[in-house]
């Protein structure tokens, strides 16, 4: 992973999630684009240019500029939490923000999405589930979801949600480097209805496989999927919880996509949110 992508609202929250994306760029060596989108339609267009004017230096749409107030403050935090050689790049948008926000994933090559959230009721509820959901949904690579609860990146224990087939196994070589470069453990577990005789053969297989990798697999029957996945990783002491997002077939993106949507605004760790295209 070298260049992640942090669109920003400036909240308390974001800001907190910044700091996340910074230790966790800091680590892998990777950059930070920062994106900051504002709707067209906030003000008309004359009011909207004096506000510009007052409070960015901007020379043109669509260019890179330093925001006059705000990018400051990102520069501070990444002083402040020793995180000053990361590479910062700042991008100022205007327009819907999950179409700027995959714009910018695709132009900028990014292989992250790192974002904030948090627990809310009403309205603020359904517009931080409608652009983080649709940015799960619709991103071409990773998605992390950051819920404010979190503490800061000590990934140690990395869990990944799987089913024991072939297309996973992909998804666990592309995930290998990146615990790797964190010295973290990872837990594959898979949880289903009932166990099958072929899971088994499965895992003895992966299991040759990743023999010299720090990797445990786990399989558990159970209808509460959710309830399972937390279990877990707060008994093994999982920080970093991911899993696959699916366009095969509706009923079971309906099914990861719930247990995704669920998991990265309740959880008290953070969710990578891993593309079906990925996959292969």
């Amino acid at each position: 992973m070298k260049k992640i992508l942090f669109p920003t609202d400036f909240s308390e929250n974001s800001l907190h999630a910044f700091v996340y994306a910074l230790q966790l760029a800091k680590k892998l060596g990777a950059e930070i684009v920062t994106l900051h989108v504002y709707p067209e339609e906030v003000v008309t267009y004359s009011e909207y240019a004096a506000f510009l004017a007052q409070n960015y230096n901007i020379a043109e749409w669509g260019e890179f500029e330093n925001y006059k107030s705000e990018v400051p403050k990102l520069k501070q935090l990444a002083e402040k939490h020793l995180a000053s050689a990361v590479n910062l790049s700042h991008v100022l948008e205007r327009g819907n923000v999950v179409q700027k926000i995959l714009e910018v994933e695709a132009s900028e090559n990014i292989d992250c999405i790192v974002l904030g959230t948090k627990g809310a009721t009403g309205l603020k509820a359904v517009f931080l589930g409608t652009v983080a959901e649709q940015v799960i949904n619709r991103a071409s690579g990773m998605v992390l979801a950051v819920p404010a609860s979190a503490s800061f990146p000590d990934v140690t224990n990395l869990l990944l949600l799987v089913k024991y087939e072939k297309p996973y196994l992909k998804i666990l070589r592309q995930l290998l480097p990146f615990a790797e470069a964190l010295k973290a453990h990872i837990d594959v577990l898979q949880i289903k209805d009932a166990p099958d005789r072929s899971e088994s053969r499965i895992i003895k297989e992966w299991s040759q496989e990743f023999a010299g990798a720090d990797i445990s697999f786990h399989m558990f029957a159970t209808n509460a999927v959710e309830e399972m996945a937390l279990d877990f990783a707060d008994s093994h002491h999982n920080n970093l919880i991911a899993l696959v997002v699916h366009e095969k077939s509706f009923f079971e993106k309906l099914f990861f996509f719930s247990l995704s949507r669920q998991l990265a605004f309740h959880a008290t760790v953070p969710v990578m949110a891993i593309h079906s295209k990925k996959m292969g």
